[in-house]
């Protein structure tokens, strides 16, 4: 009961998450998988996540005494800075669609079941064991200037690239 007078009727901050991150996350090549997480390598929550809101309702506090009855324990959320969070009830969103790339950050695509954590970019690509492309990164300066293409490689008859 004392946790629900802490909440001040403002409800708490639940984390929004695109189905695309959980799939990708549970489907890398290696094994084994890492799974989603909402924390930071720190140990600590990612906050950022923590979008959307649960309204302070009977609904809620139903939420909490279901969870306190299930498992014993009176941890169904957390505060900072006077705000309550909670990461046992999360949205799910259906905004992006998993392709062969994807996109992870402004700038990085990443080949489907490659770890974006685990790949090293020189020169703005990165590969994997197999020597195979696995990660682009846009608008990085390269490190090599490219090499000049052989002749009739990308060239239209006319002299005009294609």
């Amino acid at each position: 009961m004392q946790e629900q007078k802490s909440l001040n009727n403002r409800g708490m901050y639940i984390p929004s998450i695109d189905a695309k991150d959980i799939y990708l996350s549970s489907h890398y090549i290696k094994e084994p998988a890492k799974g989603y997480t909402l924390k930071r390598e720190d140990g600590q929550y990612n906050l950022r996540k923590f979008t959307n809101s649960l309204d302070y309702s009977l609904d809620l506090t139903a939420l909490q005494d279901i969870y306190y009855k299930k498992y014993r324990r009176r941890d169904f959320s957390f505060r900072f800075k006077e705000l309550s969070y909670t990461a046992e009830v999360i949205n799910v969103t259906f905004q992006y669609s998993v392709k062969e790339w994807n996109q992870m950050g402004r700038n990085t695509f990443v080949r489907f079941g490659c770890a974006p954590d685990d790949l090293d970019f020189q020169d703005c690509i990165a590969r994997d064991g197999d020597g195979q492309i696995a990660g682009i990164r846009l608008g990085c300066p390269p490190l090599s200037p490219a090499r000049d293409l052989p002749p009739g490689r990308g060239e239209s008859d006319s002299g005009d690239l294609c």
